[in-house]
């Protein structure tokens, strides 16, 4: 118990830390079989890792207090709204680390290949969102949510989902232009550059659509299968902005 409590803090010490040490230029040096298992294996599972952890103790922590008395429900549902965004940092920095190793494929088959399989895997990782923290919560001997903690959790977990949506979101744009605007420093920064070929504009602009197609696309389904566990994702906004 204390080890998984302790996954979160490891997995941000990391990514601050070692990822640009260690993984970045284990992804750049490698062939496209290894960016690919890096960008679509080792990555999500390490952002999983964290959140799922970490969505597992927000709620029950906030709702101890609240049967102790310490809180009102109102006040916890705040506290709930301000926490999340304090992870939101996290989420976006992972985020952008794939949207840009998302340019750097090496190989056009590759990239397109990426793109898609990422949008799949997203789309079944929020899709199931619900599924796989009751299963987290299962295999750690821990009972099924119920009352004031299930709702919390509900709040959790609409955090999660509209963050992720607006993290992805701001990743792929945030690339694409990084890409186009930063391409007179190609010599210095990987941002999928090809050595003495210029940068077709054109086709960072399909590759632009095509990420955020299937962005939208994902962010549907997993709006879709929230709603179904009567998760209040559409929520989100007016609660953040009457928590500050």
């Amino acid at each position: 118990s204390t080890l998984l409590s302790m996954v979160p803090i490891l997995a941000t010490i990391f990514v601050g830390l070692l990822y640009p040490i260690l993984v970045v230029p284990a992804f750049i040096s490698g062939a496209v079989p290894t960016r690919m298992l890096i960008c679509l294996l080792l990555h999500p599972l390490l952002l999983e890792a964290g959140e799922a952890l970490g969505r597992s103790t927000k709620g029950g922590a906030t709702a101890d207090m609240l049967k102790r008395g310490e809180i009102s429900l109102e006040q916890a549902e705040r506290s709930i709204v301000q926490g999340s965004l304090t992870a939101f940092h996290f989420k976006q920095l992972m985020a952008i680390y794939r949207r840009l190793m998302l340019l750097n494929m090496g190989d056009p088959n590759a990239t397109i290949a990426a793109v898609v399989g990422a949008s799949i895997e997203e789309a079944i990782e929020r899709g199931f969102l619900v599924e796989f923290d009751r299963a987290l919560r299962r295999w750690r001997g821990q009972s099924e949510l119920e009352g004031d903690e299930l709702r919390l959790q509900h709040l959790v977990w609409m955090c999660d989902a509209n963050q992720s949506a607006i993290a992805e979101l701001n990743a792929i744009v945030i690339s694409s232009f990084a890409q186009v605007l930063l391409q007179q420093h190609a010599v210095i920064l990987a941002l999928g550059y090809v050595a003495d070929a210029p940068l077709d504009i054109a086709v960072v602009f399909v590759q632009l659509m095509v990420e955020l197609t299937l962005e939208v696309a994902v962010d549907c389904v997993a709006m879709w299968a929230e709603t179904e566990h009567g998760i209040p994702v559409t929520h989100y906004l007016a609660l953040v902005q009457s928590g500050g």
